[in-house]
């Protein structure tokens, strides 16, 4: 544990101070992986609750799972809490009602029972509150452990998924208008596995784990198997990345450089028959891969009806550049998907803000990055905000920032990041 005040109190002191510390970061650490790990107490209830015909109290069962926990550390252990979430839950608050008196038709699709404000932004479930427990733990030694348990946890969870779906045969999905169908793959499936496999790779990297690199390569197998081609191209970015800046500190950059491209260069001229070779060996074992048949095929990079979202947001962009306010997307987009949001995260900040702030957001975001990135000296932070940086690219091809927690997380990682730098000066 690292001390970085000096205290002038007794030894009996000293050793309070010492194991409420220590037992107050170990709770957050347990909340951490707690909300971490919701989907699969939220499984676990449903399962535990259906012979009843309870199902319906599966998602209270695992919000209580996570949040009384969470008070009894607040209350017992007087462990101060984040006042940065509660101002970006505020600024949402006053965002959407500033919204609302400016577009009063929203209130449809803010009241809407599934998509609406309460099931997919403010149910203690949802994305934002990410940041919360990461802030609450803030300290980068604790988030690696975190990251560690979740990932067992949701690696078991998600091997029981694949097995149930290889032996039914499919995936249950849902459609455009909200319809379930069967499919050969699950788009949230790969996504529940990305951030630990990022994790994974991340000790194996720096550590040389050949055990993490076994279990990136198991994160793999099973997005590859039941996910579908986006999670792969967050890892890709993450890979990089890494890549970039153990270049950049590299004290050999040209023999450093010349063996990356000859890997790269064999792995894009072996790519299809690899991926041939891939999927004769699962279809052996009686699996399948939807992203190695588009790899064989060469349509890996087809955009799957995404054109439709986007040529539908430039044109709200045209019609009006101010912006369209908070969740603006809705009330067009939801004509083409049920859940209305663009897939792309700037493309969803320029129809919400404008074409003016909209790409300001995201300036500072980008600059904000980069001088994680580009900083040399690591304050314990940077590897951290590479993982959930990398996570954070799914909302390129796919969610929305006010549901998913992978902004968030990326956000409130890049605030422990500054503070500690604060600290350090």
């Amino acid at each position: 544990m690292r001390w970085n005040r000096r205290f002038s109190v007794t030894a009996p002191r000293l050793r309070t101070a010492f194991r409420f510390r220590a037992t107050s970061g170990l709770a957050a650490t347990v909340l951490f992986v707690l909300y971490f790990t919701l989907p699969v107490w939220e499984w676990f209830f449903t399962k535990a609750l259906e012979p009843f015909g309870e199902e319906v109290l599966a998602v209270p069962a695992a919000l209580c799972l996570v949040w009384l926990p969470a008070a009894a550390v607040f209350m017992t252990k007087n462990r101060p809490l984040p006042a940065d979430f509660f101002l970006i839950v505020l600024y949402l608050v006053v965002y959407l009602c500033a919204t609302y008196c400016l577009h009063p038709g929203y209130a449809y699709y803010y009241a809407r029972e599934e998509y609406g404000l309460l099931d997919y932004v403010f149910l203690p479930d949802n994305g934002i509150y990410a940041y919360f427990f990461i802030r609450l733990v803030n300290d980068p030694a604790r988030i690696l452990r975190g990251l560690r348990v979740s990932g067992w946890i949701v690696y078991l969870y998600s091997a029981l998924r694949l097995y149930v779906a290889t032996v039914k045969g499919f995936w249950l999905e849902e459609g455009s208008r909200g319809q379930e169908y069967r499919s050969s793959y699950n788009m949230n499936y790969g996504y529940t596995l990305l951030l630990f496999v990022c994790f994974f790779l991340f000790c194996a990297f720096e550590k040389g784990s050949l055990f993490d690199l076994l279990m990136a390569g198991v994160g793999c197998f099973m997005i590859l198997c039941g996910g579908s081609r986006g999670p792969l191209l967050d890892i890709a970015i993450f890979v990089i990345l890494y890549l970039w800046l153990r270049f950049r500190r590299s004290r050999h950059k040209l023999l450093f450089l010349t063996g990356l491209c000859g890997v790269g260069g064999a792995a894009a001229a072996l790519r299809e028959k690899a991926a041939a070779l891939l999927l004769s060996l699962l279809e052996n074992l009686g699996l399948h891969s939807r992203t190695l048949e588009m790899i064989q095929n060469g349509t890996v990079a087809h955009n799957n009806g995404r054109n439709v979202f986007w040529a539908a947001s430039a044109q709200m962009i045209k019609d009006n550049p101010l912006g369209y306010g908070a969740m603006g997307a809705r009330h067009v987009l939801c004509g083409i998907h049920i859940v209305g949001h663009p897939h792309n995260l700037p493309i969803e900040l320029i129809i919400e803000y404008g074409v003016v702030l909209g790409p300001l957001i995201l300036l500072l975001m980008l600059t904000a990055s980069l001088r994680i990135f580009l900083r040399r000296r690591d304050n314990g932070w940077q590897g951290i905000f590479l993982i959930f940086f990398a996570n954070a690219c799914q909302l390129l091809t796919s969610y929305t920032y006010w549901h998913s927690p992978a902004l968030w997380s990326a956000l409130a990682v890049g605030v422990c990041y500054f503070r500690a730098e604060r600290k350090l000066q």
